[in-house]
């Protein structure tokens, strides 16, 4: 088995796969090699790169949280934080002044619109982000599975 390292997109970049990127996955493919792609971004928002690559295997995203094939939905792996961490998480990043986002595998959520909001919808190709209350993520429904992300108010927007 062989491994390789090549897609990168980051913040601010337009979302495509460079012409040198493809050429190295398609020669890795011709070589009989498996191509699967490793990214911090949300496996739903992985899957245009799958299509326009014409791969169909696993997706590790969220992060490294989340290994997911991209036609099928077979998890593989799935490291999230838990209902009662993640309320705590989420509570201190806002008693910290922070805009708080958090990824589920329905969405990614906010408290409120904020210039990281708009950043990460930017950076990440319009991927919508849902407003609600995240204080208090409620046990047994999606919203309380989460992958929380910080984006402090002067400093980073992170995409997930």
């Amino acid at each position: 088995m062989r491994f390789c390292t090549c897609i990168c997109t980051f913040p601010g970049i337009p979302l495509r796969v460079s012409h040198g990127n493809r050429a190295a996955i398609d020669q890795l493919s011709s070589l009989g090699c498996r191509v699967i792609l490793a990214s911090g971004r949300r496996h739903e928002n992985m899957l245009r790169f799958y299509r326009d690559l014409g791969l169909d295997d696993f997706v590790v995203s969220c992060q490294g949280a989340v290994a997911r094939h991209a036609a099928t939905g077979e998890v593989v792996h799935q490291e999230l934080v838990g209902v009662v961490d993640g309320g705590k998480v989420i509570a201190e990043g806002h008693e910290r002044g922070l805009t708080v986002m958090y990824w589920t595998r329905d969405g990614v959520f906010a408290r409120q619109r904020s210039r990281w909001v708009e950043r990460y919808q930017a950076d990440c190709g319009g991927d919508p982000v849902t407003l609600l209350d995240v204080d208090s993520p409620v046990s047994g429904n999606s919203y309380g599975r989460t992958i929380p992300q910080y984006s402090p108010p002067l400093r980073h927007a992170g995409c997930g």
